[in-house]
């Protein structure tokens, strides 16, 4: 879905990681390089508490953290959040996936697809917590530009529902990462769908508990 731009300079690959408040490293960028790719799992509420100790601190963050990622895509760009609902008393479950798409009411910002990423056992109730999160990719761009590279940017060569995959060991927070295979089917998607000549960058929390909890990685 990244576009190439006519006479526009091809730059050699590069690996860039910069360790900052994701938040506020994005307020002071303003907008992500022409031809970025965002891939982030944005923090639970258990992640946070510090910051946000009721539900609506925690949801007003979220959804100001979507709006931010998105609304600094450049024309072209895709940023998919990987998200995962959780059940809580007195209030129910609650979908992150809504507030995703709540939050992405933003000029030019369209969903592009909605995957599922399953773990546990099919067919059978979970008691406590779900077993299956969300996987959304957002594309910026004009609808007669977006007509243009819709074969590429629907996520057709994706299952509609995917196995998540084993998570890091040996990590602090590696049970808070995300699962090898639905990584690695958004990555092979991207490579195979997005003009390679152009930038791609990847924005992950930190697994190794250091930092804040806005403290994530960024690898361009």
């Amino acid at each position: 879905m990244f576009i190439h731009v006519p006479g526009a300079k091809i730059q050699p690959p590069r690996r860039e990681v910069i360790c900052d408040d994701a938040l506020r490293w994005i307020e002071k960028t303003k907008s992500f390089p022409l031809g970025s790719m965002v891939f982030t799992s944005l923090p639970d509420m258990s992640e946070v508490v510090e910051m946000a100790p009721r539900f609506e601190d925690w949801e007003n963050f979220f959804m100001k953290a979507v709006r931010s990622i998105l609304m600094a895509l450049p024309e072209g760009g895709v940023a998919t959040f990987y998200q995962t609902d959780v059940r809580l008393p007195g209030v129910g479950q609650v979908s992150k996936a809504f507030l995703v798409l709540q939050a992405a009411q933003v000029p030019g910002i369209r969903l592009k697809w909605h995957k599922i990423v399953h773990f546990g056992t099919v067919d059978q109730p979970t008691w406590n917590s779900v077993q299956f999160t969300h996987l959304l990719c957002f594309g910026k761009g004009a609808a007669s530009v977006q007509r243009v590279v819709h074969s590429f940017a629907t996520g057709s060569t994706i299952p509609d529902v995917v196995e998540r995959g084993v998570k890091p060991t040996g990590l602090r927070k590696g049970a808070c990462c995300m699962g090898i295979n639905a990584t690695s089917a958004v990555m092979k998607w991207a490579v195979r769908r997005l003009p390679g000549h152009l930038n791609h960058l990847k924005v992950n929390r930190k697994t190794d508990g250091s930092g804040g909890p806005n403290n994530w990685k960024a690898a361009r």
